[in-house]
């Protein structure tokens, strides 16, 4: 389950900031799917979801709640931009948003991208760590 449902999203969550609803209902699914509940039945969980989350060296099963691998998703963007500038990616979000100054100094900008939005969503999570 695993594998499959949480890796699934990854791919966008990498490049764009998902709304809280569309991740709280993702969640959902996967409780659901997890502990077999259908339409018509509901069946008594046997260990709480914040305990599956819990990474598997605190006993659990190491499951990401999906609003916090989003955002350390877009900050992991961010981190290339800093330690990766000569890739094409960096290079073009400089050219646009941020062609005299640093990604740390770096503002919206005049009509962004969705994006570049959601990168510098992913850049308060980096701000957090590096300060």
């Amino acid at each position: 389950m695993k594998a499959v449902i949480q890796a699934t999203p990854m791919y966008a969550m990498q490049c764009f900031e998902l709304p809280v609803t569309l991740c709280e209902e993702m969640e959902r699914l996967c409780k659901d799917f997890r502990w077999g509940q259908g339409n018509d039945t509901a069946k008594l969980p046997l260990i709480s979801w914040a305990s599956i989350c819990k990474p598997k060296k605190e006993g659990g099963l190491g499951f990401r709640k999906f609003k916090c691998s989003n955002r350390v998703l877009l900050a992991k963007q961010g981190w290339r931009l800093l330690h990766q500038p000569e890739s094409l990616a960096a290079q073009v979000l400089k050219a646009k948003y941020f062609p005299r100054g640093s990604f740390w100094e770096a503002q919206l900008g005049h009509q962004p991208s969705f994006t570049w939005r959601s990168i510098l969503r992913g850049r308060e999570v980096l701000r957090e760590g590096c300060y």
